[in-house]
């Protein structure tokens, strides 16, 4: 701009001192000084523009980095819940074990108190009311046990594909992150080639 001025008033003090033919060598003489000027800003303005460049690049890295970082991040733990999961799973299964021995347990403790007492009052353990009251808290507790295996099992599934899903998000949110990383760098690659 102050090249651009000096050369205006070069020509106005041209012009106002010589004649017609003074303003025209005036004038001639303004312009090579705009194009030297001009010449003179253009490493300038080329410089400033390569340093933007490698800013706007850099930046774009930075992004591209910290996205991918979030997505393994995020995919860590998805997964550790999913390892929790599948800790629930082998938890869940000796809890049944456990239920299910307190069960029998429960059972041969019924039964022994039963037959005590029928033998204490003389009464025949093998025939009559002794071995229907057997029978039936035998029937019981079968029934009993089938109940704690299938919700113990029905649980063990649902773990199971819960421990699946956590997995299959896990996978999912790295891919996820990839992609929108890579995006990115595209649009980043296309400013800088706009740029030129």
């Amino acid at each position: 701009m102050e090249f651009a001025a000096s050369a205006l008033t070069a020509m106005a003090s041209a012009a106002g001192s010589v004649g017609a033919s003074g303003v025209a060598s005036a004038a001639t003489a303004g312009a090579s000084a705009l194009t030297s000027a001009s010449s003179a800003l253009a490493p300038l303005t080329s410089a400033g523009s390569v340093v933007g460049s490698i800013l706007s690049g850099s930046a774009s890295l930075l992004q591209m980095s910290q996205l991918r970082q979030a997505g393994r991040e995020k995919e860590l733990s998805l997964n550790l819940q999913a390892a929790d999961t599948v800790n629930d799973i082998a938890r869940e299964n000796l809890q049944q074990q456990d239920r299910s021995t307190s069960l029998r347990q429960a059972l041969l403790q019924t039964i022994g108190e039963r037959d005590a007492a029928y033998a204490a009052s003389g009464v025949d353990l093998t025939f009559g009311t002794p071995a229907v009251a057997r029978e039936q808290s035998v029937t019981q507790a079968e029934q009993a046990l089938t109940m704690e295996s299938a919700t113990a099992t029905s649980r063990v599934a649902r773990l199971n594909e819960r421990a699946g899903n956590l997995r299959l998000m896990a996978r999912s949110a790295r891919r996820s992150a990839d992609t929108m990383a890579d995006l990115t760098g595209l649009q980043a690659a296309g400013n800088l080639l706009r740029r030129g």
